[in-house]
């Protein structure tokens, strides 16, 4: 197996508003990576969003196309995301990470901020 030395790289809100159009055609996805514990006391998540559990990250990369975009976010935009956001970018797929994380897109952007449905499971 090939070892690649991958660093995150972040992605502001305002970036990420620009980016709307491609995760609502399904052509990037935002990927919600909280850790259980944050995402369910929050009540809320971003419209689109997949959940992914942090440490089903990898398995979910292997099934995506390698054509694909994928933009996570953690509660603040730190361990969590870039985390996840490494493991992606080492199954060749596009990746970056929300600086500020859930609450800046809460800040940021209101809009999209949708409650959790109440029978919500991780994706995977």
């Amino acid at each position: 197996m090939t070892t690649y030395d991958v660093t995150a790289t972040p992605i502001t809100t305002a970036d990420l508003r620009k980016l709307f159009a491609e995760i609502d055609a399904g052509e990037a996805h935002l990927v919600d990576v909280r850790k259980e514990l944050a995402y369910r006391e929050s009540g809320q998540t971003v419209q689109d969003a997949r959940r992914v559990l942090p440490d089903n990250v990898a398995a979910w990369a292997r099934s995506l196309r390698p054509d694909t975009k994928a933009i996570v976010f953690c509660v603040h935009g730190h361990e969590v995301s870039q985390t996840a956001a490494v493991t992606i970018l080492s199954h060749g797929i596009y990746t970056r990470y929300v600086a500020g994380g859930f609450e800046a897109i809460a800040e940021a952007c209101p809009d999209r901020i949708i409650p959790q449905s109440p029978d919500a499971e991780a994706q995977i």
